[in-house]
């Protein structure tokens, strides 16, 4: 659901790009798209989203806080797991996003303050 005040679509994202914390590899992805968003006549910045086949989902626990957007859908909310540490909330997921965002279903976007995002040409 697109209106003037808040608007989403998706764009095929080129390249190779990873995702790490710490040294220890998230996601390694050549599938991922960019959300790009407008609020309020703010062009906010893309957002990349992963499919989740190219995730280490293992390392990753859902969260019980999920929000909502009315365009995008229910958002949730995953925490960073592995024996030497624990960090929450590094990456979020619509699993039944809104039309016509629905090709991003289960894929992962990641907190960049939390995450490093690697661009490979």
């Amino acid at each position: 659901m697109n209106d003037v005040s808040h608007y989403a679509e998706l764009a095929p994202a080129t390249g190779r790009y990873t995702a790490e914390y710490e040294g220890q590899r998230i996601a390694d992805t050549i599938q991922a798209v960019h959300l790009l968003e407008t609020y309020h006549g703010k062009t906010m910045k893309p957002v990349l989203y992963v499919p989740p086949q190219d995730v280490n989902i293992k390392s990753l626990r859902e969260m019980s806080n999920k929000t909502f957007c009315p365009i995008k859908g229910e958002a949730n909310y995953y925490s960073l797991q592995t024996p030497e540490y624990s960090l929450d909330q590094v990456a979020w997921s619509y699993l039944t996003p809104m039309a016509p965002l629905e090709p991003i279903t289960g894929y992962l976007a990641f907190y960049l303050d939390k995450i490093t995002l690697t661009h490979h040409d």
